[in-house]
């Protein structure tokens, strides 16, 4: 079973309406199903669902707007009389209460049940994600690493690795021109220990060239998102 705002677990059921991984709505329920052996132990089935659900949220958090990371609280099973889904005991408490204009996802439908498609767009990325290990990395680091200086160059590493190197990166449609002054601009301040002391992703250095951020958090969030959708468009128009 799944916890998060009702609005991020009705972006999921749209995004993963169909395929190995699904997102489904049962009573006021939704849940995680993820294809796996049978006779797992449930601490073993959570560890594996916990590994799918990183890589979902961090695809989510790239395609759906004011995402926010939903986790699991236990494992369910089928009623074998009544066929239904028989909840979890154990539920966390929510962190807390934010409100969003709309339900913002892949797909439009009716904000209350998820349309049901042929190849929800969620799984589609995901099948791109399993024959490339760099695009794998990188949504598994995306939802699963803070969004600071530190996490979201880990994500631009696996990005410029997927790309082919730092020379074929720069030549993508998506990361030169523009983007390239920005990317070296977020490169710098990151790595700055004179700007940002221990939240650096280096510490002091001899030659430090950036003395102050070239480049707000925000606006770096932003780049290395876009930076995903771009590679990740690439990809499915291949």
């Amino acid at each position: 079973m799944l916890q998060g705002e009702p609005f991020d677990l009705q972006d999921l059921a749209e995004l993963f309406s169909t395929g190995p991984r699904t997102v489904t709505r049962h009573d006021e329920h939704y849940y995680l199903s993820v294809e796996m052996q049978d006779n797992l132990e449930d601490e073993q089935a959570i560890a594996l669902a916990e590994d799918e659900l990183t890589t979902i949220n961090g695809l989510a958090l790239v395609t759906v707007d004011d995402y926010r990371r939903v986790r699991i609280t236990g494992v369910s099973a089928l009623d074998p009389t009544t066929g239904k889904l028989i909840p979890p005991l154990r539920v966390k408490v929510s962190d807390g209460i934010r409100a969003r204009d709309s339900f913002s996802g892949a797909i439009n439908g009716n904000p209350q049940e998820p349309q049901v498609t042929q190849g929800s767009p969620g799984e589609t990325i995901l099948a791109l994600a399993a024959n490339n290990n760099e695009l794998k990395d990188a949504l598994f680091l995306y939802g699963t690493v803070d969004h600071n200086w530190r996490g979201l160059y880990m994500v631009l590493d696996a990005i410029q690795k997927g790309a082919g190197g730092r020379r074929k990166f720069y030549a993508k449609p998506w990361a030169n021109k523009a983007k390239k002054k920005a990317i070296e601009a977020f490169k710098g301040t990151s790595n700055s220990y004179d700007a940002f002391g221990a939240d650096a992703r280096h510490g002091p250095i001899e030659k430090q060239v950036v003395k102050k951020p070239t480049i707000g958090l925000s606006e770096a969030r932003q780049l290395i998102r876009n930076l995903l959708n771009g590679w990740i468009t690439e990809l499915r128009s291949q």
